[in-house]
């Protein structure tokens, strides 16, 4: 339930509370909402039924339920049947996933994942014959590729190549393996659901140890699919790409320097937080924005962080992950300082902290 009494999140009031401010009058006014059944079949794409522990996940969106109750999670029998009871009014969306290779009567060829999605309203009565259809998962093909007079790693199959889902309310992706590399820099992903996505690579401890120096001289610089760097803006994956490049550089970069407090003293009680000054690249996750805690002795390094124009402070009231949040960064712009990095550029930026 949200206030003043509405179980729709986009219909909430805001209360605006100042500090050591002490409000009264907040006051719930109570509904009775009917709950309702959604049933349904799950079947492959030619009817049969499904392979075995198919599984069927109901997801509120933004405006939905109350968030107790925003996913449910059931399996289908072996007709495909399923059933979720006790839904709220809402809209939803209902995915389903299952693998080709498990026990099936189709006549389909295994061909890995397995999904179906479609959007539902629920509107207090019982919903039945709700019909989801699996279709093949998507696969990602691409291959690395290396900027610079650098050598490339000699082991390339000890990379791992990372789709992250990128999920929004009401928006459901399933997480895929991390898939590796060959000795070519080809790499391939199966089974992957519609959805927006980053691609991202690791160079692992097993490619260090095979000729790489402790300090990497590589950076990831883009990943690139259907023209789209996706290190910059999650991908809109809508269909099989298959010729995704994840490119490195030996340009790489840093920001390093001491951080001391207003008596000169260094200070590691805090977070070193840079962030782009581009506003609409204030998106979670993002690899713009970073912070680290410097060393006892105040020092500090960020390495690896895109050129571009920044924001760069050493504060102490924030907390894990909260730079990721546009609330903070607006507070946050209003003290740090701006600077530019360079490509290839080391720069050193000292700082007190605020």
């Amino acid at each position: 339930m949200y206030y003043p009494g509405t179980t729709q999140l986009g219909e909430a009031a805001t209360i605006s509370v100042a500090q050591g401010e002490e409000r009264g009058g907040i006051d719930f006014q109570l509904q009775f909402v009917p709950m309702a059944r959604v049933s349904g079949t799950v079947a492959n794409s030619d009817g049969t039924p499904p392979p075995a522990m198919t599984t069927v996940t109901l997801i509120a969106n933004a405006s939905a339920a109350a968030m107790m109750d925003s996913i449910r999670v059931t399996r289908a029998d072996a007709e495909g049947k399923f059933t979720v009871n006790g839904i709220a009014p809402g809209r939803y969306v209902v995915s389903s996933r299952a693998s080709a290779g498990a026990t099936s009567t189709s006549a389909m060829p295994d061909v890995g994942t397995l999904w179906a999605a479609a959007d539902l309203t629920v509107e207090g009565t019982d919903l039945t014959d709700f019909p989801l259809t699996l279709q093949r998962g998507f696969t990602i093909k691409g291959r690395l590729a290396f900027e610079g007079p650098t050598a490339p790693p000699s082991n390339l199959a000890a990379i791992r190549i990372t789709l992250t889902p990128i999920q929004g309310p009401g928006e459901m992706s399933l997480v895929t393996s991390p898939a590796r590399v060959d000795a070519q820099g080809q790499f391939t992903i199966s089974g992957v659901t519609p959805g927006r996505y980053r691609l991202t690579a690791t160079l692992s401890a097993a490619s260090l140890s095979a000729g790489l120096p402790d300090r990497s001289p590589w950076m990831l610089k883009s990943s690139v699919m259907d023209g789209q760097d996706t290190l910059t803006a999650p991908y809109q994956l809508q269909k099989s790409v298959e010729d995704a490049v994840i490119t490195f550089t030996d340009r790489t970069t840093e920001f390093a320097g001491v951080v001391r407090d207003a008596a000169g003293e260094p200070s590691p009680a805090c977070y070193v937080v840079v962030a782009p000054t581009d506003r609409m690249q204030w998106t979670a996750q993002s690899r713009r924005i970073n912070a680290i805690r410097p060393a006892s002795d105040g020092k500090y390094s960020l390495r690896n962080m895109p050129p571009g124009e920044y924001l760069i402070a050493a504060v102490s009231d924030v907390e894990q992950g909260e730079w990721y949040d546009p609330a903070f960064l607006q507070r946050f712009a209003m003290l740090a300082a701006t600077t530019a990095l360079g490509d290839g550029e080391h720069k050193t930026q000292d700082l007190t902290v605020r």
